[in-house]
């Protein structure tokens, strides 16, 4: 399973490598394989910069010519998904059901990051499309009342409180992963992984 740490150094990775270049921001990566492929792959949701912001969903490898190197397979649009199934509401468990053009079955390869996932994916369809709206099945309901659970958890551990809205966190994350350094990655991850026990414990809650 991903460490904390692991998950902080992937997400500053692809932003650096991928997104930095065409002005998009990461706000959220769930590493996942698929049952017949074990080789790793990353579902990210993606928005491009204001005055009106674009938000993705999209689906990344890495090349297997060039190590270090990630490409974009596939894109959709937020009113593209049907709905989401996670398959089982504790917090444990790793799959999760995407219904977009076909059905997707995904194993995510560290809890955090899934919970993550699906509470940001879950924000952004409701702030971003009009009309019908994708259905969330078997996902607990406080990860999509709460903003990032990781930030929530973080901010518990550390006895700050945030005192900012949606457009400023997410502003926050993006100057997060655009501004980092590789050494201060690291660090943000040594940081990450000390507050690994209490993010579990909060989210088991």
């Amino acid at each position: 399973m991903l460490s904390i740490g692991a998950m902080a150094n992937i997400k500053h990775t692809l932003q650096k490598e991928l997104f930095l270049a065409s002005g998009e921001r990461l706000l959220s990566v769930v590493t996942v394989v698929k049952k017949k492929d074990k080789k790793p792959c990353y579902l990210c949701v993606v928005t491009t910069a204001p005055p009106v912001p674009v938000v993705t969903l999209c689906l990344i490898k890495q090349s297997e010519q060039r190590e270090g190197e990630y490409k974009r397979k596939r894109s959709w649009q937020l009113d593209e998904i049907k709905w989401v199934d996670g398959r089982n509401e504790q917090f444990e468990t790793h799959e999760f059901d995407l219904q977009l053009e076909k059905q997707y079955k995904w194993y995510a390869l560290n809890p955090h990051e899934r919970q993550n996932f699906l509470a940001v994916l879950n924000r952004q369809i409701q702030k971003s499309v009009r009309g019908q709206r994708a259905e969330f099945r078997n996902v607990p309901a406080a990860w999509l009342s709460e903003k990032s659970p990781e930030k929530v958890a973080l901010g518990r551990a550390a006895q700050k409180t945030q005192h900012t809205d949606d457009e400023e966190d997410e502003e926050e994350e993006a100057q997060e992963f655009t501004a980092l350094t590789d050494k201060e990655a690291n660090e943000l991850g040594k940081l990450f992984s000390e507050c690994d026990f209490a993010i579990k414990t909060l989210s088991s809650s």
